[in-house]
């Protein structure tokens, strides 16, 4: 009777333990994958295994704008006004790194 409350419990205990190494194993996914996405945006969605489309949406608007504006606007306007082009590449890196942030199984 002792030997069978005895592995009830040791059941409990190694259930909670699995648990809560399925939490952080999620938590430290997720911090990878925004750290991921801020170094190249699309990608955080890949390495979490979220939408694959928009992790691909992303990046490829954030590369196709970076060769837009490093191709065709940079040359064509001044340092100060480029700065200004700029911002819609930043939004987009933010705005991608903020929708991993939002990521939940």
């Amino acid at each position: 009777m002792e030997s069978e409350e005895l592995i009830k419990q040791i059941k409990s205990d190694l259930y909670k333990e699995v648990d809560d190494l399925k939490r952080d194993h999620l938590s430290f996914k997720k911090r990878i994958s925004i750290i991921s996405n801020l170094l190249i945006p699309g990608v955080g969605f890949l390495i979490y295994g979220g939408s694959y489309l928009k992790g691909f949406i992303s990046f490829l608007l954030f590369i196709s704008y970076n060769i837009l504006f490093f191709t065709k606007i940079e040359n064509n306007v001044d340092t100060s006004m480029a700065v200004i082009y700029y911002i819609p590449a930043i939004a987009i890196w933010i705005v991608s790194a903020a929708m991993v942030a939002g990521l939940d199984d």
